[in-house]
């Protein structure tokens, strides 16, 4: 939001705008989609790896999801935008969540079954769809039939997957079920998913070589063979034409200048990242060596170095830098900021409008002046209750007026 503001009200250019985050190559996906939402052109200088692309992580999860079933995964991936849903059959994915809970399962293939009959059958003996008693009336026929398709299409994949094959035959079953999920047609228009739907099937089929034919390996070990693979594959989107706002990782930002620079992921143990290992030399030999003429970086030099690039960080803003981090970690454990972070905070220390206050929980529902996004729009119309003329944004707010009355019941 303060980029667009930036932009709109100040008429800053978006090419004078960087933004830079520590963990850009875990983070670039994210950063892309958040741009795309609030519609700011910008230029990515990494790319991001497969990994952390949605299209991967639908896969992962799914085998995640065998064995155990567990309710968190198996949402997740019901609900998936990159599953191929018909536009009249929306609705009735959104009550997926509520279908699960009034199951009661938490977890187990069969349980799942099971529960899924029961309501159907629960259904048949109301002989309606109407709400009746406390059976949610979001819970329909057509939705719970298509969460129990989506449900044996992910227990058929599972019989499919033999416990022990070679990696080409993993992969080829792989490619199928990406095929099945109908990801391609479900990324439609986005070019970051449509991207990684390509990197996917790239990576994939470079599975089907000869070595690889003629190897075994349980579906563990293909999982972990797989994963490796997606880290080291990039996922290539082709930047907005003209300028943009620049996106880099810190390291981008050596020698740059720019009017306004954003700063994020400055969190303890992320920037300055934990100095190398060295596989020869303890740091004492190193300092013994040192004084023998023979200069081999360790521990004092990577920190000479971290701190040298946050020197240059500060000065490639020419107007305003902001600095920020995370309050959590990824797990949702406490995350301390960086102890650079913490030096300028001393620095400042008294100083009034240098260090602002942690956001509150709702902090993403703006209000309705700092509206930046049709997200945006939608969070303020319906939880701030700001009041907007609905039929010119019908195409945008029925669906969430829709998820609305869903979890009010």
């Amino acid at each position: 939001r303060s980029v667009k503001d930036l932009i709109l009200h100040q008429q800053v250019a978006p090419s004078a705008i960087a933004v830079a985050l520590a963990d850009m190559p875990e983070s670039a996906g994210m950063l892309r989609s958040i741009f795309q939402g609030f519609g700011i052109p910008c230029k990515l200088r990494e790319m991001p790896a497969l990994f952390n692309a949605a299209v991967a992580a639908v896969l992962m999860r799914l085998f995640e999801l065998f064995g155990k079933w567990e309710i968190r995964n198996l949402v997740a991936l019901a609900t998936s935008p990159l599953i191929q849903t018909a536009p009249e059959q929306r609705e009735a994915v959104m009550a997926f969540p509520l279908i699960a809970r009034e199951t009661g399962v938490l977890m187990g293939r069969q349980a799942w079954m099971n529960a899924i009959e029961g309501l159907q059958q629960r259904l048949e003996h109301n002989g309606k769809e109407e709400h009746t008693g406390s059976f949610p009336s979001a819970c329909t026929s057509e939705a719970i039939a298509l969460f129990k398709e989506r449900l044996e299409m992910f227990a058929d994949f599972e019989d499919q997957l033999p416990a022990e094959a070679s990696p080409a035959e993993y992969a080829r079953l792989c490619a199928l079920f990406v095929k099945t999920l109908g990801m391609a047609v479900a990324a439609g228009g986005n070019e970051t998913h449509l991207a990684a739907v390509n990197a996917l099937q790239g990576l994939l089929q470079s599975f089907a070589t000869e070595d690889m034919a003629n190897a075994s390996c349980g579906l563990d070990d293909f999982t972990g063979l797989l994963r490796e693979g997606m880290q080291e594959t990039d996922v290539f989107v082709e930047n907005q034409p003209g300028g943009g706002v620049f996106c880099t990782g810190i390291d981008g930002l050596r020698c740059e200048h720019f009017t306004h620079v954003f700063l994020g992921g400055l969190n303890e143990s992320v920037f300055p990242c934990p100095a190398p290992q060295n596989a020869l030399y303890a740091e004492i030999d190193l300092s013994r060596l040192q004084r023998q003429g023979v200069v081999l970086a360790g521990r004092r030099e990577h920190t000479y170095r971290q701190r040298m690039l946050f020197s240059h960080v500060l000065h490639a803003a020419q107007k305003t830098l902001t600095l920020s981090w995370r309050k959590q970690d990824k797990s949702g454990r406490e995350s301390l900021p960086s102890p650079y972070v913490v030096e300028l905070m001393d620095i400042f220390e008294g100083v009034e409008n240098i260090v602002h206050s942690d956001p509150g929980p709702d902090c993403f529902v703006p209000d309705a002046a700092s509206v930046a996004s049709p997200r945006d729009l939608a969070n303020t119309v319906y939880y701030r209750g700001v009041t907007v003329a609905e039929t010119e944004f019908q195409e945008l707010l029925a669906p969430v007026k829709e998820l609305a009355a869903i979890e009010r019941q």
